[in-house]
């Protein structure tokens, strides 16, 4: 029986990634895609029952066998509110990849780092900053170091800290937005991008930063290229991706002299990158796990309505 799919990402038929994936899906099914602006969620007690529904356009979101989340927080209604439904869904039993959750919690930074080492991987030293006079604490303590905005994407706002002006300029920042201040690791301008479907990496890049840049972000003018993860670093981005619970995810590698090192994690990654420097498109591979994930919870939904019933006809007896 073929599955019935949904992929929910804002402003898709300008999408290059939504219409990717949108084909990628349609290999296994049904595939129906949605604003996220079209999710809306009821709860609480009517008629002395429980009420708890997330309506995907006008009908039960329960209708999917599994959902793929793309930008999920669009312009045409509150981001927050849009969220709380794409959340909910899982409250319902929908398989989501990713689940919203672990997405969002891959979007900080710093409590991607916290994570990172409380599970034991290598991450630069990091410190939260979260007030101006801050500045001068954190940079006694990570040393030559990257300012980061914790939600931030692209390289924009990213600037290197070490000196005096550095950390006026980070004391200025704070005031703005929340930093955090990252260790540097040289030699710098160089990184690589492992992408993660499951339990494999699918692709890996290096980027290379433009003359004059230390940034490698190709929005900054950088070079990304076709490269070969040794098998130290796949099991390093598997494990990274595992333990944010994300199922799909971009992990950036940096290579210094103490070896690999988990830079970011993440959960709403771009591939149009990966498909421009490999020929690899990931968008089948995404459908793919989608499909298994659903397939999965297909299985499971079958196996606990037969014990059901055959706990209901052994009562009978």
């Amino acid at each position: 029986m073929d599955l019935r799919l949904g992929l929910i990402t804002a402003n898709a038929k300008a999408d290059w990634h939504a219409r990717r994936l949108a084909r990628g899906l349609a290999a296994f099914g049904a595939v129906e895609t949605l604003d996220p602006s079209q999710l809306r969620l009821i709860c609480g007690r009517a008629n002395k029952r429980d009420v708890l529904m997330v309506l995907a356009g006008v009908h039960d979101a329960r209708r999917f066998d599994a959902i793929v989340l793309g930008r999920i927080a669009g312009p045409l209604a509150d981001a927050e509110v849009q969220l709380d439904a794409a959340r909910a869904l899982e409250l319902v039993g929908v398989p989501c990849l990713n689940r919203v959750g672990p997405m969002l919690a891959a979007q900080d930074k710093l409590w991607t780092a916290a994570v990172l080492a409380q599970a034991g991987l290598p991450t630069p030293l990091c410190s939260s900053v979260p007030v101006a006079n801050d500045a001068v604490t954190a940079s006694a303590e990570i040393g030559e170091g990257v300012a980061k905005p914790l939600f931030g994407s692209l390289g924009d706002g990213l600037f290197r800290c070490g000196g005096l002006k550095q950390r006026s300029t980070l004391s200025r920042a704070v005031r703005q937005e929340p930093y955090l201040l990252q260790r540097f690791i040289p030699p710098g301008g160089i990184d690589y991008r492992l992408f993660v479907v499951g339990d494999r990496v699918e692709a890996c890049i290096r980027r290379e930063s433009a003359p004059g840049e230390w940034r490698s972000n190709v929005a900054r003018g950088g070079r990304a290229v076709a490269a070969v993860a040794p098998r130290l670093w796949r099991d390093l981005a598997i494990d990274a991706a595992r333990v944010l619970g994300l199922e799909i995810a971009g992990v950036d590698l940096a290579v210094g002299p103490d070896g690999p090192t988990v830079l970011e994690v993440n959960g709403v990654p771009n591939f149009r990158g990966i498909y421009d420097a490999t020929s690899r498109d990931m968008a089948p591979l995404i459908a793919a796990r989608a499909a298994r994930v659903a397939r999965a919870a297909r299985r499971r939904g079958s196996e606990h309505r037969a014990r059901a019933e055959g706990g209901t006809r052994f009562a009978r007896v």
